[in-house]
């Protein structure tokens, strides 16, 4: 699934940009939760 690998990588660097460290640490760990439940 590349597209989606491509849609993460686009949003963690748009959440960088735009979040902070700390904030970014929190969405990822949401996003990662819900990435891993969509693949399951």
């Amino acid at each position: 699934m590349p597209s989606l690998k491509d849609k993460l990588a686009a949003e963690e660097v748009a959440s960088k940009l735009k979040a902070k460290p700390k904030v970014v640490k929190n969405k990822k760990v949401g996003k990662l939760g819900k990435v891993s439940k969509k693949k399951k």
